[in-house]
């Protein structure tokens, strides 16, 4: 039976309202017209006192608000509503209890209770009253081992221990509570401090409510998408497995701090399972490769809580290792393999005595030439090389050397002869410089025709008397 908080105001839930003439057709319109009325543990029915407006809300069900009025007597409520000819009757009943309760039983308070007898007896219990007091101090000095009780049993360090019980302890030190059995108890108590409370011992196991499980890697694929899935497990405080008080909120950003939540998916719970949910997160080809924190929000019983993990996004072809590489690899090494190395680790590349052919322009440095170092000449910056035979022959090496003598006073009489060429200033040879005639080869007819017309004037121009005017110019 549904419980009312004692002269609380409150709005119920009424129906279904069905026709009366055929039991299912819903009644929707009643609203306006409707009248409520009550009974209060068991006495006489009356009209609501409250005066809020009655409103439909689906499926043949009104909202119909209560007063404190309506709920201020204890024990059990009838709401009903008759209207004969026009839909079923229907009631509901409800239990009022005191505030009191209600406020312990479903918000924070703590219940109140006022012992007034201890096994029948007032006086007892005003005995227990009367000595509350004497429980504000270490529960060792109420006790010591003076006490009738046996030493052996009562011990200072067993009833120092008692002082660790961060809870309430009564002061029962008697042989007919405190016995052997009991008191070896204490000895367990290995603690330097406060023994964990039950809030302490709820604190670890709600720490442990909550487990995500996926993949440690999600690999980046080279081409297209891939769907990697995160599980999310919720157990109460005995690790049995327990639904959340609705899906968890997931949450991905990576170690700089940027979301990533854009990837996920919807978080779904598991089907015909308890407690599990999952989602799903997608890496895309184009996807960086870092690091990923995954954030779990859940909530049970109104407490919200946050759990994480990580995870990495990385390259497929840095971690995935197929047989085709590795036959790429030992054909890389059997070429390899017939390298040879100097004592220098230098290439050895003309191991069989091969030609080798250098691409234009290439600089070569010439240190040996058939095991014997060779030498560069300060002025040519040539490499100096010793020649005992040309084409295998000891003497065609020394008529070359015996000639080359002979090159120096044939330059010399080349010189001589070229020196006596002299040069205009347009770089011309001056062939004429002793008078000689020279002879030409036939001139063009435009050249020609210009000689004709130099002469023709020069004799118009004639003037005995001056030879010397007499000027013929040739173009």
């Amino acid at each position: 039976m549904t419980e009312l908080r004692q002269s609380t105001a409150v709005t119920i839930k009424l129906g279904p309202f069905v026709d009366s003439s055929d039991g299912d057709t819903l009644e929707e319109g009643l609203a306006g017209s409707m009248t409520v009325k009550l009974s209060k543990n068991g006495g006489d029915i009356a009209a609501r006192h409250s005066t809020d407006a009655i409103t439909y809300d689906e499926s043949g069900f009104y909202n119909v608000p209560l007063d404190a009025t309506d709920t201020n007597t204890l024990g059990r409520l009838r709401i009903l509503v008759v209207n004969a000819g026009t839909h079923l009757p229907v009631w509901a009943d409800f239990m009022v209890v005191r505030q009191a309760y209600w406020d312990w039983k479903y918000g924070s308070a703590d219940l109140a209770v006022d012992a007034t007898k201890i096994s029948g007896s007032a006086t007892a219990a005003d005995a227990v009253e009367a000595n509350i007091g004497n429980l504000d101090a270490a529960v060792s000095t109420r006790a010591p081992a003076s006490t009738a009780l046996s030493k052996n049993t009562w011990t200072d360090e067993r009833a120092g221990k008692l002082d660790y019980l961060d809870a309430n302890v009564s002061s029962r030190a008697s042989a007919e509570y405190y016995t052997s059995t009991r008191a070896a108890y204490l000895d367990h108590l290995n603690v330097g401090g406060l023994v964990a409370s039950h809030a302490d011992i709820q604190g670890i196991t709600q720490a442990s409510r909550i487990r995500i499980a996926t993949s440690p890697q999600w690999e980046r694929p080279d081409d297209g998408s891939t769907t990697y899935r995160i599980w999310i497990y919720h157990y109460n405080e005995q690790h049995q497995p327990e639904d959340l008080d609705s899906n968890p909120t997931v949450t991905v950003e990576n170690e700089q701090g940027t979301d990533r939540s854009g990837n996920l998916g919807t978080v779904t719970k598991e089907s015909g399972t308890t407690g599990v949910y999952y989602v799903d997160y997608t890496v895309a080809d184009d996807h960086a490769v870092e690091g990923l924190i995954i954030k779990v929000s859940a909530t049970e019983n109104g407490e919200t809580g946050v759990w994480a993990i990580g995870a990495s996004v990385v390259d497929t072809t840095a971690v995935d290792f197929t047989s085709s590489d590795r036959q790429k690899l030992e054909a890389i090494k059997a070429q390899t393999d017939k390298l040879g190395f100097s004592d220098s680790n230098d290439v050895k590349a003309t191991l069989d005595g091969e030609q080798v052919n250098l691409a234009a322009d290439q600089e070569v440095n010439v240190t040996k030439w058939a095991g014997t170092s060779v030498s560069v000449g300060a002025a040519s910056n040539l490499p100096s090389v010793s020649a005992d035979a040309i084409s295998d022959s000891a003497a065609s090496a020394d008529a070359v050397e015996a000639n080359i003598a002979n090159l120096d006073d044939k330059v010399s009489d080349i010189t001589a002869q070229t020196s006596k060429l002299q040069f205009t200033a347009e770089g011309d040879v001056k062939a004429t410089l002793d008078g000689e005639e020279v002879t030409t080869a036939s001139l063009s007819t435009q050249a020609q025709n210009q000689v004709n017309q130099a002469c023709d004037q020069a004799l118009s121009d004639y003037n005995p008397a001056k030879p010397e005017d007499v000027e013929i110019t040739v173009p």
